[in-house]
């Protein structure tokens, strides 16, 4: 009843404010001293619609994160040098922004057909990655999104993708299958180093 009558009447800056320390001790102080944690959000009926920029970048716990079917976009450098080691993210996401997961420990992860938007250098640097799976539905592949992931050696690219745009494969050695063969390579097959081939597996 007391929150429905406006609760203690915070100033709007306030809440702001503590907010963004609450969520920088979360990452920075809390996490690192934590074998195992989970965040709930219940402010809304639908849940996170968006993990905000830089959201847990440089969080520094080891571990397996679970994007929800209610986040629609993830921001610019969410996760960048994050040690999570493997992410899924349900079919729902829109929206994934600039280097969201750029330097970040991933070694897995599964993106799925609904998203629409890849930014660029999404997964860059990102040396330890090792198994990608991206789902039928997307369509690019956006500038610089495998750029130097040293430990990808393989990686299929679905029917759905119509273009590759430049330095996505930039310093990274995996061997492209690239189901549609009419795929457009922005700076042709020399841009992969680690070889293309076509058709279905």
């Amino acid at each position: 009843k007391r929150v429905s009558l406006g609760g203690h009447n915070i100033p709007t800056n306030t809440i702001c404010r503590r907010y963004e320390s609450s969520m920088r001790n979360l990452t920075k102080l809390y996490m690192p001293i934590c074998d195992y944690w989970v965040i709930y959000d219940n402010s809304t009926a639908e849940g996170v619609k968006k993990i905000e920029n830089y959201a847990f970048a440089g969080c520094s716990v080891p571990g397996v994160a679970v994007i929800p079917q209610t986040v629609e976009e993830i921001g610019t450098e969410a996760f960048r040098d994050a040690k999570i080691n493997e992410l899924s993210i349900a079919y729902g996401v829109e929206t994934i922004s600039e280097k969201a997961f750029f330097v970040s420990k991933i070694e897995n992860i599964n993106i799925p057909g609904s998203v629409k938007k890849l930014g660029a250098y999404m997964l860059a640097a990102c040396g330890r990655l090792k198994e990608v799976q991206l789902q039928e539905g997307i369509t690019y592949i956006p500038e610089g999104m495998f750029q130097d992931c040293k430990s990808l050696e393989y990686i299929e690219i679905p029917k759905s993708v119509e273009y590759i745009e430049r330095w996505a494969f930039k310093d990274c050695n995996a061997t492209v299958r690239i189901k549609n063969k009419g795929c457009v390579i922005i700076g042709g097959e020399e841009s992969i180093p680690g070889g293309v081939v076509y058709g279905a597996k």
